[in-house]
């Protein structure tokens, strides 16, 4: 294996960089971290740099990315968040890649002409684009016009040591042997559209009595979910539906 200078770019402390960058560095691959946050959990041996220029503008992150980056000397620099790119495609030269989460694709009314056409200019001038979906790589394509060649769809995979056929029977625990189950692990916020899978479950229950619903709930909102019991009330569904925390 070719051991490479890699300098991820993002939030440090967010989950999704921290397994990213922490999976090429126990690779042995030489990994930085530069935030526009806190510093995360990583193996021994990744460097942490914070931005650290809250209320400054562009320029002087610009500036700082630059000293930064002119310090690590990384071959290669992974960006995470779409937007994060327009600062780092100013400050670095080199190859690119830019991995979108879907806020910064998705949500088009929260950026003003001006940031939309930069960041279609940081991602056509990226090597290489990831994202988890084949919707988002379509919306990245077609909203921004990044050739479809430099896009890639990268998925996460699961954790046999946490999931695992061989733990507890939650069938059991839970009534549900020999029932068809359906899972709903998004969280009860409005962007996940819980009131959807609702309605949708409703209209397959009618044709298969024997399914039955389960809902992840991880510190959702109140309101969304009060409304969404209340609807499970009303169409009837008491057992037929479960919200789990």
């Amino acid at each position: 294996m070719i051991r490479r200078r890699i300098c991820f770019i993002g939030w440090a402390n967010h989950v999704h960089l921290e397994r990213w960058a922490g999976y090429f560095a126990t690779l042995g691959h030489e990994v930085s971290v530069i935030s526009f946050t806190e510093k995360g959990r990583y193996p021994e041996g990744v460097r942490q740099y914070v931005v650290g220029l809250k209320g400054r503008g562009l320029r002087w992150i610009e500036l700082k990315l630059r000293w930064l980056l002119f310090r690590i000397k990384p071959e290669i620099v992974h960006v995470h968040w779409a937007h994060f790119a327009v600062p780092v495609r100013k400050a670095w030269s080199g190859p690119l890649v830019v991995t979108a989460w879907g806020s910064d694709i998705y949500k088009r009314e929260m950026f003003d002409d001006e940031q939309w056409r930069t960041l279609a200019l940081a991602l056509n001038q990226s090597q290489l684009v990831t994202c988890d979906s084949e919707d988002i790589a379509q919306a990245i394509c077609a909203e921004l016009g990044v050739p479809s060649r430099i896009v890639r769809v990268i998925q996460w995979g699961v954790d046999t040591t946490v999931f695992s056929p061989d733990g507890v029977d939650l069938r059991a625990e839970l009534g549900l042997v020999d029932r068809e189950v359906v899972l709903s692990p998004r969280n009860f916020t409005p962007l996940y559209n819980q009131d959807r899978i609702l309605a949708a479950f409703a209209m397959l229950q009618q044709r298969r009595p024997q399914a039955f619903l389960l809902m992840k709930n991880y510190g959702g909102d109140p309101e969304v979910i009060a409304a969404i019991q209340r609807d499970i009330e009303v169409r009837g569904l008491q057992d037929k539906v479960r919200i789990l925390d």
